[in-house]
């Protein structure tokens, strides 16, 4: 009996906690706000490779002339 009633209870707080977090997912999915803020992180994150690409580049062209001029 107890081993039954340990189980009934696992599976009653397993069953809340996917509902709480299916709730969580569904409130942030749903908020523009958050929307908003990951695109604006995505964003951020873009422009620095975008700099981090021009880096490489105008490193590379320096090795090349470097390279040419020796």
């Amino acid at each position: 009996m107890v081993i039954m009633r340990l189980g009934v209870r696992e599976e009653i707080r397993g069953e809340e906690e996917e509902e709480e977090e299916e709730e969580e997912e569904e409130e942030e999915e749903a908020s523009p706000k958050y929307v908003e803020v990951l695109l604006q992180k995505l964003v951020s994150q873009v422009r620095v490779l975008q700099v981090r690409v021009l880096l490489v580049r105008v490193l590379l062209v320096r090795v090349l002339l470097l390279h040419t001029a020796v």
